[in-house]
């Protein structure tokens, strides 16, 4: 599947590199990738302050002294959101089990329903690569345009590519934004270099440009 990226300048106001979302596939696929966002907020949230004073009405110091405590708050626009559905009036009275699967329910309708009611209503969605977006029926002032095979976003280089690894582990992975570098069927290497190496050939070839 191809996605098309535009690059809007509209009342005077530069946009950027936004995606273009018509059909209810794209936005799935949107989606799909863009719950890692929403997966690092609410991780963000558990290990922050904020969590623990949710939890226990304090930050605990930690059990093992050798680890870091959780000595921050939230840091992400989704871990706030997590924070804030979590801290609900109305939730504080529910077991845990339930405040935590209403947290993730509220964030996942905040990011899809108004998304989906544009699109069933006519409306083109254009999304930027942290989720920030608005619906369009007319067309748009763009500057340019850019065919790719991947759902990632344009202005991405070599500086936003991310090694990673599992601690124990043997393997380098690589990361693009939220996007997990695949290439030639492989998704992990056994250098760091050979995964860098990859992730540029990936980045260098995911674009058709018009």
């Amino acid at each position: 599947m191809n996605y098309r990226f535009v690059k809007i300048k509209e009342n005077g106001l530069d946009y950027g590199w936004m995606l273009e979302v018509a059909t209810l596939e794209e936005l799935i696929d949107w989606f799909k990738v863009h719950c890692n966002s929403i997966a690092r907020g609410i991780i963000d949230f558990m290990r922050s302050e904020d969590f623990e004073k949710v939890i226990h009405g304090e930050v605990l110091p930690p059990i093992n002294p050798k680890k870091i405590a959780n000595h921050h708050h939230v840091e992400t626009a989704y871990g706030s959101l997590a924070y804030m559905y979590t801290s609900l009036d109305g939730l504080n009275d529910e077991p845990k089990k339930f405040k935590y699967l209403d947290m993730v329910d509220r964030l996942t309708k905040k990011v899809t329903d108004h998304k989906l009611q544009c699109l069933l209503e006519g409306y083109t969605l254009y999304i930027n690569k942290v989720g920030g977006w608005f619906p369009k029926k007319k067309p748009l002032n763009n500057l340019g345009e850019i065919i790719s095979e991947e759902l990632i976003f344009p202005e991405y280089t070599e500086a936003d590519i991310k090694i990673t690894q599992w601690e124990g582990g043997k393997h380098f992975y690589a990361k693009i934004g939220d996007m997990d570098v695949v290439w030639d069927g492989n998704q992990k290497w056994i250098t760091e270099d050979r995964a860098r190496e990859n992730a540029i050939k990936f980045l260098n070839k995911i674009y058709r440009r018009y």
